[in-house]
């Protein structure tokens, strides 16, 4: 009788051990699992926190580049011409000495301006402006994009920039980029519906101008040099 008692109190105690001992383990490997699918979910947040930095770096290096690219040209471009050597002493029969190397185009900003550097203002203007690179692509030819405007000037066909149309594509910027007052011979501006709080003397250089539109900004007050464009 004994021994059935204890055989049967053991096979019970052992059965609830058992049962015991597998609930506790499988709740624990069930926990261990769940913190493991959340470190590696965490594992893969990471990775693609760390790929987009990395793309974003190398966005704004590219970037970096290509403005550093176009001011190195538009400072070629602004490089005063070499002066012209003199005629060297007359030889035994009086030919002429060597001469000078011949002076390059003038710079922006002087009468024999030429599309090309204002072309390279514009581009520069884009970069400088966040709004505008979302409407101006980067390939291409300046005169293509909205708002541009080239034309000819004079009897020689000389083309530049005429018209520059940038209401509401430059949206909160409060400054107009300084490349724009090199566009010597626009003729219309438009700059209507921004945030520009002043604008700088250097409008006085656009002695061309026929139409300026300034409205819905935020300016206060106007340099005395827009006194100067008379043909507005």
């Amino acid at each position: 009788m004994f021994g059935i008692v204890t055989t049967r109190t053991v096979a019970a105690l052992s059965a609830r051990v058992a049962h015991m001992f597998g609930i506790v383990t499988t709740r624990t490997v069930a926990a261990l699992s769940a913190r493991v699918a959340k470190l590696e979910g965490l594992s893969d947040s990471v990775a693609i926190l760390e790929h987009l930095v990395h793309t974003s770096n190398e966005k704004a290096i590219a970037l970096h580049k290509e403005v550093t690219s176009l001011r190195d040209q538009v400072a070629e471009l602004e490089a005063p011409p070499p002066i012209q050597g003199l005629p060297g002493p007359p030889g035994a029969v009086g030919a002429a000495g060597e001469r000078g190397e011949q002076g390059v185009q003038g710079a922006q900003g002087v009468p024999n301006s030429s599309y090309a550097t204002d072309n390279l203002n514009v581009r520069v203007l884009r970069e400088r402006c966040p709004a505008l690179r979302e409407i101006w692509p980067p390939e291409g030819n300046a005169s293509s994009w909205e708002g541009v405007t080239v034309g000819d000037l004079g009897d020689k066909g000389t083309r530049r920039v005429v018209n520059l149309n940038l209401s509401g594509k430059m949206r909160g910027a409060v400054e107009v980029p300084e490349e724009l007052w090199a566009l010597t011979a626009l003729t219309s501006l438009l700059l209507e519906s921004s945030q520009l709080t002043d604008l700088p003397a250097e409008i006085g250089a656009l002695t061309g101008l026929t139409r300026l539109s300034l409205n819905s900004n935020q300016l206060t007050n106007l340099p005395a040099e827009i006194g100067g464009l008379t043909a507005l």
